[in-house]
This record gives structure tokens, C-alpha cells and sequence, in this order.
């Protein structure tokens, strides 16, 4: 398991939605978020939380787990 920062998690998102030719508009939908929201969150004019983190990279096709000690 590797730690990785929100901001690097968030960059992998993004580049699994390019690369599966998702839309903004569709992730967030999947997601629950605003469509706006993901993109601020996606160009880091935008913080999220975790769990928003979660859900969008659930939204992509991706599964990502959370351990804090």
C-alpha cells in the first residue's frame, strides 16, 4: 500500500476519466456533485474532502481506500 497525498489521488482521477473519455458532467453526475465542483476540484481551485475524493473516483472506475492511524 502507498500513502498518497488527496492532490495525487485527485490527478489520477482526472486522468482516468480522460482516458475512459468520461465527461465532467457524467463523473459528477455518478459522483452526486455538482459538475462545476468537479472541475474546481479537478484544476485545485477547489478542496475536497475525502469523501468526495471517494465518490469520484468511484464515478471513474476506481477504488481507493482511506487508512488513518
Amino acid at each position: 500500500m502507498r500513502n498518497l497525498s488527496k492532490a495525487t489521488v485527485v490527478k489520477r482521477i482526472a486522468a482516468t476519466r480522460k482516458r475512459g473519455g468520461i465527461t465532467t458532467t457524467v463523473a459528477a453526475s455518478k459522483a452526486g456533485i455538482a459538475q462545476s465542483s468537479w472541475s474546481e476540484v479537478e484544476t485545485g481551485k477547489r478542496f475536497a474532502s475525502w469523501d468526495q475524493v471517494i465518490a469520484m473516483a468511484k464515478a471513474v472506475g476506481l477504488n481507493i481506500k482511506v487508512v488513518i492511524e
